[in-house]
């Protein structure tokens, strides 16, 4: 689905990737619900691995979120809920991917989806208690 960066390519494009996460995170412009599926979605068009790019998504997503204070993924896995959809998770991906390179991709669907995904953790988490 996702055609890579060139491998002399990759490096740069993590780093300046994390920087711009950090630098946003730090500013507190954008709020970090916002930021991480922007992050992700970078990340997966960046495809920095052969293979292990959507498992490491999901852990980075993960990782993320408990940095920001959203906890949700220690009770209600978040890699399920996206297993569950991924048609759709697929699809959104697949949009996104297609414009990406040129810098013309619309992030919102994508945010939307991680949203939706975080928000029903948190619902099934509330109903679990």
């Amino acid at each position: 689905m996702f055609k890579p960066l060139e491998p002399y390519e990759t490096p740069d494009a993590v780093e300046q990737l994390c920087g711009e996460y950090n630098k946003a995170i730090g500013e507190g412009i954008v709020a970090p619900l916002i930021l991480t599926p922007n992050f992700i979605l970078d990340f997966l068009c960046i495809h920095p691995f052969n293979d292990g790019n959507g498992r490491m998504s999901r852990l980075l997503t993960l990782l993320l979120l408990y940095r920001s204070g959203y906890i949700v993924g220690q009770y209600i896995s978040i890699e399920k809920t996206i297993a569950d959809t991924k048609e759709t998770y697929y699809e959104v991906l697949q949009k996104e991917d297609q414009n990406w390179y040129e810098g013309e991709n619309d992030p919102k669907p994508f945010i939307r989806y991680m949203l939706g995904i975080i928000l029903s953790c948190y619902r099934e988490f509330e109903s679990s208690s």
